[in-house]
Formats: C-alpha cells, sequence, structure tokens
C-alpha cells in the first residue's frame, strides 16, 4: 500500500447526511477508496469506484459546498503527462467527475456558495506577498472561472504578513 491517504468530509443537504471519504491509495495493483456514511446507526465503509488515476494533494483541504466535495489532485492524462485537476465527488450519489484547473491553487474556499480558490505570488527576496489572484468557478458545467487580482503593497508596512498568510 502506498502512504498517500487522504479522507475528506462531505454533507449532503438533501438527504442529510455526513460521509466521510477515504482514499486509500494503491493496495496491491488496485486504487482503493472507501465512503461511511455517518449517522446511520451502521458505521461501515464501502467500496466506491473512482474513474480516474488521482493522487489528492497533501497539503490541501478538501471543500464541501451544496452537496459536492471539491479537492484538488494530480493526474497523469493519456499522454502520460501530469495535470493538475480539480475533483468533484457528488456526496449523494457517490459520483466523482473532475474540472481541469486553471492554475495550481494555494486553497480552495467557498466564495459566496461557489467553488474558489486562490493563490499568492510571493516577493522573490524577503518573502512577502505582493499578489493574491483569486479564481471563482461561475458555471461548473461550461467550466467558466472568473478572476479577480488583489494587490499587496510591499511599501506598505501597515499589514505586516510572512509566508504564512492565509485566507
Amino acid at each position: 500500500m502506498d502512504k498517500k491517504t487522504r479522507s475528506f468530509l462531505g454533507f449532503d443537504p438533501i438527504e442529510k447526511q455526513f460521509k466521510v471519504l477515504f482514499m486509500m491509495g494503491i493496495v496491491g495493483s488496485e486504487r482503493v477508496n472507501l465512503i461511511m456514511t455517518l449517522g446511520t446507526g451502521k458505521l461501515r465503509w464501502r467500496n466506491i469506484q473512482c474513474p480516474f488515476t488521482l493522487n489528492p494533494f497533501r497539503l490541501c483541504e478538501g471543500i464541501c459546498i451544496n452537496g459536492v466535495l471539491y479537492y484538488l489532485a494530480k493526474h497523469i492524462d493519456e499522454r502520460n503527462q501530469k495535470c493538475y485537476v480539480i475533483v468533484c465527488f457528488d456526496v449523494r450519489y457517490e459520483k466523482s467527475k473532475f474540472l481541469d484547473s486553471v492554475c495550481l491553487f494555494d486553497q480552495l474556499i467557498n466564495y459566496k456558495g461557489k467553488l474558489g480558490g486562490f493563490y499568492l505570488n510571493y516577493a522573490s527576496s524577503d518573502g512577502f506577498p505582493l499578489k493574491l489572484t483569486m479564481w471563482i468557478l461561475e458555471d461548473v458545467e461550461k467550466q467558466e472561472w472568473s478572476k479577480y487580482v488583489y494587490t499587496v503593497w510591499d511599501e506598505s508596512k501597515t499589514v505586516k504578513v510572512d509566508h504564512k498568510l492565509s485566507v
């Protein structure tokens, strides 16, 4: 078994159920993904199929918005090249699909009920963040994103932050 295990908590607002998605990684020659529904009285793991060969990022937490659990993953495409994707796991139906990532996000966020992601650009000399770029997923089916860029002035010593700035 490889060491790339991850777990995520999702909520189905229709059935009012929490589910835990546990991705064990490769066991033998197969990718093993398990799911458990909480609050049913019978806590047991069930196998679920994921049609993709994905490795969730270790440093990025998943986020659940309106019954869809989103998380970042690495994927090997049909040309055997590494690409970054956003996995969309429907908590109610336990089905996955993925979106092509417009960039490599530092973090996923819930922005007014929509999926958002951001990354920070840093000054090379002192590690001060100079620019925050935020993307908002406006339409999931069309994969349409809006982009917002915010500048954090290095000269402005009003806000003192380091490389651990979070949103």
